[in-house]
């Protein structure tokens, strides 16, 4: 089990199959792969820049914007990366 911070990462090893006790008779749950094919950064000169490459994309950016899905889409929430365990 590695540790980083003050939360606990575990791997799938990690973690105890006792939920297979509890899960008896439960529906197949199977989750689509929500990450991108792919991510880049894209740097620009100036808020002119950032401007122009909105309005070819027919999209909002503000200084807030974090992401764009291309072509535009329902928002997403990628895959977790952590599990948090509560005693």
């Amino acid at each position: 089990m590695a540790k980083k911070g003050k939360n606990l990462l575990f791997t799938q090893e990690d973690i105890p199959e006792v939920w297979k006790e509890h899960w008896k008779g439960m529906p197949e749950f199977v989750t689509e792969k929500l990450d991108p094919y792919q991510a880049l950064t894209i740097y620009f000169s100036s808020k002119e820049d950032v401007q122009d490459f909105a309005n070819r994309l027919g999209r909002t950016i503000n200084p807030e914007t974090k992401y764009l899905w291309y072509p535009a889409q329902e928002e997403k929430l990628c895959t977790p990366r952590k599990i948090y365990v509560d005693e």
